[in-house]
C-alpha cells in the first residue's frame, strides 16, 4: 500500500518540476528545500512537545520551506523591481 502512494507523490513532483523555469533561483529553491527536508527532522528530535511533532515532517518542512524561499527569493525582488521601474516612468 505504501509503495503507489509514494510513486504516485515521486511521479508528481517530477511533473510539477518539469513545468517550472529551468533557472538557477529555481534550482536553489529546489535544493535547499530537499536539503532542509532531510535535515531539520534529525535535528528536531530534541525539541519539545508539539514543535518536535511539527518539525519532524519531512513533507511539511519541504512545502513550508520551499513557499518561503520562493517569497524570499522570487516574490518581494520582483516586487522591488517592478516597484523601480514605475517610478521611472513617473514624469
Amino acid at each position: 500500500m505504501f509503495l503507489p502512494a509514494a510513486a504516485t507523490l515521486i511521479t508528481t513532483g517530477f511533473a510539477i518540476l518539469k513545468k517550472s523555469k529551468n533557472n538557477d533561483t529555481n534550482n536553489l529553491i529546489i535544493g535547499l528545500s530537499i536539503i532542509l527536508a532531510i535535515a531539520v527532522p534529525t535535528y528536531a528530535a530534541g525539541f519539545p512537545g508539539s514543535l518536535k511533532t511539527l518539525l519532524s515532517n519531512n513533507i511539511l518542512i519541504g512545502a513550508i520551506s520551499a513557499v518561503g524561499l520562493h517569497i524570499c527569493l522570487i516574490s518581494i525582488p520582483s516586487l522591488f523591481r517592478k516597484g523601480v521601474h514605475d517610478d521611472q516612468n513617473i514624469d
